[in-house]
């Protein structure tokens, strides 16, 4: 999938996230995302870690957590919008 949503398949508000998003392929800029997320993860001194995200503290192990259930989310929108058969 290549194309960006046309302008009424999306609220406006959501075209200012889409917009950062690179040209190209979709599914590479997932896959490209998806291992930049594992190799952030992967070191196991770094589940222990924590820090502050949006002024709430955080673990590694917890933003893992709410990382996979943030792209399930949005990898059911773009199942059930564009790409159905």
């Amino acid at each position: 999938m290549s194309r960006r949503p046309d302008p009424t398949e999306s609220a406006e508000y959501y075209f200012r996230y889409i917009d950062q998003v690179p040209d190209g392929d979709i599914l590479e800029t997932l896959k490209s995302q998806e291992s930049e997320v594992i190799a952030l993860l992967l070191p196991q001194e770094a589940w222990e870690r924590r820090g502050t995200a949006s002024d709430n503290p955080f673990s590694v192990n917890a933003l893992a957590y709410l990382t996979a259930g943030h792209v399930a989310h949005h990898v059911r929108i773009l199942r059930e919008k564009y790409l159905r058969a």
